[in-house]
Parts: C-alpha cells; structure tokens; sequence
C-alpha cells in the first residue's frame, strides 16, 4: 500500500510463503486517487516486458472507461454502480436483477418512482453532494439515493414514500422548500430495469418545464406540455392541428372554444355520452346537440373512427387549448 500511495505504476513481489511465485501488480487511479488494483501471479517469475506491458494496457482502459462513465466515490458502492449501469441504458439480465433486489428486500412485484432532484448549483462539491443526498434521504430513508448527471437521483417503492399520499407530498414540498430544490417524478413503473425509460420521463421534463414551474413536477401531469415541447422542436405546432379544430379554434368565438373542450373531454371519456356529459356537467341531450354540431363542421362521424383518427383529433384538441 505504501508503493501505491508514492504512486508506482508496476509493483513487482515474492509471496512470502513461497518464493517461487512472483506478483505484479498495477493500481488504478482516478483524479489522482487510488480506487482499486490489477494484478497477476506466475510461477515462471521474473516477469517479462511483454507481461508489464499487457497489464499497463488493461490499466490504461480500465482508467479510460471510468474517467469517462461514472463519478469515482460512487466506484465504491455496488449499489449504486448498478442503479448508474441501468439509467445509463445498459442492459440486466434477469439473474443479476433478482440477486439485487433480494440481497435488499425488494421484490418483482413492488411498484416504483423515480425523482430527479434539480440543484441549484451548476457545480457541486462531494460534501454538497453528501448534504443533499442526506437531507433527501431522510424522507426517502427506503430509497436508493446518489448523485448522477449533475442532479440528484431517486428510486423508491411507492410502498415506502407515495406521492399521491397528502402527508408525503407535504413533506416532499418542505424540503424542496427549504433546500432551493426542484424535483421531476416519473410515472410509476413496475420493473426495476426500467429505470432509464423512467429518468428520460424526468429529463424531458427538464428540458421543457411547466410554467410557471413548480416544485413538484409530474410526468403524468406534464406529458401533454413536454409532447408539445418536442413537437414545437420539429414543426409549428398548428402544423399537427386537424384544419377544422384548428379553424373552430382560430375563430376564437367563445362556442367554438367550448365545442373542442366537449370534443376534447368526450375522445377521454372513451367517447362515453353520460360519463362525458357528468364530466362537463352537461345535460345529456346537449352534449349529443354539440357533438353533431362538430360533427357536420368537421365532415365526419363520431361514432366510426379509427384509432389514427381519434389520436389525431385528441392531439388538436389539446394542442389548441394549449396555444
């Protein structure tokens, strides 16, 4: 260790026990830190060049693939190495998932949520870092917590903390309160090795926040607002309007505002009459009155249309209550 610590790259020696077999070892560094060694034995000692060689090589990789994927204090935490493999994307066999989440006590069958917690900071120490995880753990004691991509990263059962529940959305909203803090929920998953799927949900909401933003941002929430953002990116969104909701919308005529609202709230309600017109608080005989009136102003029936079509009208709905 003390050849390690001067920062020797190759460390040639004789087990003690039996001379006859010699050791070479290569510690790996990170930012000038030791985090780890490679080393071999051969009976045929001393080593050759070749052999050194071979091993600097696989040291040199080695030190490559690190600097360039994960943050090195987190090298030392199994636990969360496998959390960073599976947001980076990295695929996990079935095996390797089950013996990670029984040496835990978490189960298949659990449910779960992934919070992505927005610093304010654009540059974070490891003791900031440490402060924030702590303060989070605290109300996420079950979760696995750790720092990734500049932000703090969450997964936790829905068993252990619920966001829906009023007491844990409380105390959620104190700490992000209290600690400047902004923090992006996924939709609730039910395989671990879906926590990439899940950290995209919480990126996009990143990138295109709600305004005004709040401190609790929700994907089941957001989901219309960020499928404009991308939308917007590629085309006006008017562009993916069907002409006659965007005409009735363009009108700005307060019916014709009201007719895509009934039309909007009828394509959710499955295009249920009564469940729409409770949803509305409509008499059921004038919500048929309107959506025949929006039938003969966009040329078609209602009540035969295909799956392309409900979407597309859906998305105008909601696009047009957006602009």
């Amino acid at each position: 260790m003390q050849e390690i610590h001067s920062g020797n790259r190759l460390i040639s020696s004789v087990f003690r026990q039996d001379p006859s077999h010699h050791s070479l070892t290569a510690p790996l560094y990170f930012e000038g830190k030791n985090f780890g060694a490679f080393g071999t034995t051969d009976m045929n000692g001393p080593f050759t060049e070749a052999q050194k060689a071979l091993l600097l090589e696989v040291v040199h990789f080695t030190e490559l693939a690190m600097n360039h994927q994960i943050q090195p204090f987190l090298l030392q935490d199994e636990e969360n190495y496998y959390v960073i493999r599976l947001l980076q994307g990295y695929p996990a066999d079935e095996l390797s998932t089950s013996y990670y989440l029984q040496a835990r006590n978490y189960t298949n069958e659990d449910i779960w949520y992934l919070y992505q917690f927005s610093l304010p900071e654009s540059d974070v120490s490891d003791t900031r870092q440490s402060a924030y995880i702590h303060q989070i753990k605290n109300i996420l004691p079950h979760g696995v917590v750790l720092y990734f991509e500049h932000s703090i990263v969450a997964v936790c059962r829905r068993r252990d903390f619920d966001p829906d529940y009023e007491k844990s959305y409380a105390a959620l909203e104190d700490l992000l309160k209290r600690l400047s803090l902004k923090v992006y929920i996924s939709t609730r998953f039910f395989r671990f090795t879906e926590l990439s799927m899940a950290y995209e949900q919480c990126r996009l909401m990143k990138s295109y926040p709600l305004e005004p933003q709040k401190h609790i941002q929700r994907f089941d929430e957001a989901f219309p607002h960020v499928l404009y953002g991308v939308l917007k990116e590629k085309n006006s969104l008017p562009g993916f309007c069907h002409p006659a909701v965007l005409s009735l919308w363009q009108s700005h005529m307060e019916q014709d505002l009201t007719l895509i609202h009934n039309l909007k709230c009828y394509l959710i309600n499955g295009r249920n009459i009564a469940e729409t017109a409770r949803t509305l608080h409509l008499h059921r005989n004038t919500l048929i009155y309107r959506l025949r009136k929006i039938e003969d102003l966009l040329h078609i029936s209602l009540d035969y249309l295909d799956e392309n079509m409900l979407l597309y009208l859906l998305i105008s709905c909601f696009i047009c209550e957006t602009l």
